[in-house]
């Protein structure tokens, strides 16, 4: 097993990956992710800004995850804990079902915390959709601090705003 830069040649297990969570999510009755987002186009562009990475073993692509810099405007509604200072944005992490619950989204998360500290962020920020209450209590049980809440008109519930200082 391995976390590494996902490459163009990884779009298509890539896209696999997500209508498997997707359709996951749906069995589960949430209704995040849709035909409409993300798409290859999103994920596309997450490589060619270097920005995605994966976690794989023999058999193919367990999960992903986008580091970056990237805050949605709505973010500065949001009395975060850092002020002013760099800072580390998760993005779309998504396990394949088949290989959840077991540690890959910690790994993944483990790994950000650390890409985090080598490139000198002094906090990673991230939000999580409201109806998914595993994925809340996933942030929160790795200290990540609820700092707000943002609505969105295109989805049902909120999203929690949750940041970590390192």
């Amino acid at each position: 097993m391995k976390i590494e830069k996902g490459i163009l040649e990884d779009l298509s297990s890539i896209m696999d990956l997500i209508q498997s969570v997707i359709q996951d999510m749906e069995n589960q009755n949430i209704f995040l992710w849709n035909e409409y987002y993300p798409t290859t186009v999103v994920f596309e562009n997450d490589i060619l800004n270097n920005s995605l990475f994966l976690i794989r073993n023999e058999d193919g692509i367990l999960g992903i995850i986008v580091l970056d810099e990237n805050q949605s405007p709505e973010y500065s509604k949001i009395d975060w804990i850092s002020k002013d200072e760099r800072v580390l944005v998760i993005h779309r992490l998504a396990i394949n079902p088949k290989y959840q619950s077991q540690g890959y989204a910690r790994k993944l998360m483990y790994y950000a915390e650390e890409y985090a500290r080598e490139h000198n962020y002094k906090a990673i920020r991230l939000d999580a959709y409201t109806g998914n209450l595993r994925a809340l209590s996933f942030y929160e049980k790795r200290d990540y601090k609820k700092t707000g809440e943002l609505c969105f008109p295109w989805r049902e519930l909120p999203f929690n705003c949750y940041e970590k200082v390192l």
